[in-house]
């Protein structure tokens, strides 16, 4: 006879590999006939994002976008002038993992390295390395066996807790954050704008049925060119509110979450029928990738047993994940930046942007490490009485250590996120960067666990067992398999010997097995 099982489903996110692969994205740019003549190149600048990612049996087919802005000094110019000019280029990989076959691949593009070489006054070429993190995974659900239905038949039941992590909901949704914005009263008026910067910063978020509610804002830096003659480049920044609603069904209040921002567009365009150049439109479309988890204890099945019956268990191991540690740490990092002796000493920074990446995280001793490095551009005024232009950029690395209780083998996620950059000016020479950082780890560790499949139930064919039996404990038996192994309940076992429930056997107990 087969025993009936009660069971709970669990669905799980098995990561299978993270890889990393470098793209090369290059080519020559010809100068719009809209845009003047090139004079000097002071900066290249840029971001990526994935736009396909498809999985065709072991094959990984990656499409994407590099945006590249290109900040110029005309030919001819003063230097003061300065014009810009974005150029979107695709790319595209293919990359082969046997991992892949059937599984989900999460995909970040990274831009680094970010060069441009001026061919002549009409002609340039940019050249880029698009670094594609990888996240390999699947869904799977799982079966566990939470107790045996038929009660009478199988009255034994030996349960076990275990801690256990799974997927409630995930998704992937796309959101337009547009607004008119006014130019600060203390700026000139525009002209053109020539380069922005948007940063998602996260404020609140909760969880209903059903539902994730986000809300934040954008922060974005805007560099322009003053309609006032003789006026140099100017820069204005803006905090940009939003609500998003993500629906997400099997998500609720209390659960575990992830979401990862993306900024996939932007455009930004002076409003012409203010006349006066103090205002400007701006759109900013991000994609937002969000996941919830359920955590919590579960008491599952782990052994039982049929009194006066032959019971045989079936068994198979299922490897379940669960959530070891979070940490969430802010970190204030300080470089003095020297320049270069061939740079122009600086008079007024117009702008300092900042991209923080994690290049390490380890844990080892109950701390986990981290390191990694900020790609800092700054854009100065010069000291020479014309205001010309210069562009300079450097590398902020960082790190920090923090206690966590999560093992050494565990699987971690990292995200940073630069919630501020500012900066002084101690000397014509020297820049004092400061960088808030925000990190939020999550650990994971995986445990197999013996999960009961099915269980048969066999009537005994030995009619010739003594009524009672004497035996003697052995190292390490319990109460339990003693009546695994003799057929009658631990209770009997418990009322013939005058044990306590939580009595501990010796080795050489004498026991009376009725």
């Amino acid at each position: 006879m087969e025993i009936t099982l009660q069971k709970e489903s669990l669905t799980l996110r098995e990561v299978l590999g993270r890889r990393q692969n470098e793209v090369m994205v290059e080519s020559d740019i010809i100068v719009p006939d809209t845009k003047p003549d090139i004079g000097k190149i002071l900066q290249t600048d840029g971001r990526a994002h994935v736009t396909s990612c498809q999985v065709q049996g072991d094959r990984i087919l990656i499409s994407g976008l590099a945006d590249f802005c290109i900040l110029y000094v005309p030919e001819g110019g003063d230097g003061a002038m300065l014009e810009s000019m974005e150029v979107q280029l695709p790319f595209k990989d293919v990359y082969t993992d046997a991992a892949a076959d059937g599984a989900e691949v999460q995909t970040d593009a990274e831009m680094l390295r970010m060069d441009s070489m001026l061919l002549n006054s009409r002609k340039l070429s940019v050249r880029s390395a698009v670094i594609l993190h990888m996240c390999i995974s699947r869904l799977k659900t799982e079966e566990l066996t939470t107790m045996a239905e038929d009660a009478e038949a199988c009255p034994e039941m030996k349960m076990r807790q275990i801690r256990a992590g799974g997927v409630a909901g995930c998704g992937r949704f796309t959101t337009v954050v547009a607004t008119t914005e006014t130019v600060p009263l203390e700026n000139p008026p525009m002209a053109e704008i020539l380069k922005t910067d948007a940063r998602i910063m996260e404020e609140d978020v909760k969880l209903i049925t059903g539902k994730i509610i986000i809300k934040g804002a954008v922060r974005l830096t805007t560099l322009y060119t003053a309609a006032t003659p003789g006026m140099p480049p100017a820069t204005m920044e803006h905090a940009i509110p939003f609500t998003e609603i993500l629906d997400l069904p099997g998500t609720e209040e209390g659960m575990g979450y992830t979401l990862d921002y993306t900024v996939t567009d932007m455009y930004c365009e002076v409003d012409r029928d203010d006349g006066e150049g103090r205002r400007f439109g701006a759109e900013i479309t991000m994609e937002i990738r969000a996941e919830t988890m359920q955590e919590g204890d579960l008491e599952i099945l782990d052994d039982c047993f049929c009194p006066g019956k032959k019971t045989e268990l079936s068994r198979e191991t299922v490897r379940l994940s669960s959530l070891a540690d979070t940490v969430q740490e802010s970190l204030s990092v300080r470089k003095t930046l020297s320049l270069p002796e061939e740079y122009s000493p600086i008079a007024a920074v117009r702008m300092l942007t900042a991209r923080p990446v994690v290049t390490s995280v380890s844990v080892e001793g109950g701390r986990v490490q981290v390191e990694g490095e900020a790609a800092a551009e700054l854009l100065y005024l010069t000291e020479g009485d014309a205001y010309p232009v210069e562009a300079w950029r450097d590398r902020i690395p960082f790190a920090f250590t923090a206690q966590t209780t999560a093992p050494e083998n565990a699987e971690i996620a990292c995200q940073v996120r630069l919630l501020d950059c500012g900066y002084t000016l101690p000397d014509a020479g020297t820049v004092d960067v400061r960088l808030n950082l925000a990190f939020d780890l999550r650990f994971t560790v995986e445990n197999a666990v013996e999960n009961v499949t099915a269980i048969d139930v066999f009537d005994m064919t030995d009619e010739n067992r003594p009524s009672v039996v004497i035996a003697f404990a052995s190292p390490g038996d319990t109460l339990w398999n003693l009546s695994k192994k003799y057929g009658v309940s631990a209770e009997k076992i418990m009322a013939a010997n005058k044990l306590e429930p939580k009595a501990a056997l010796t080795a050489g107990t004498r026991l009376l097995i009725p």
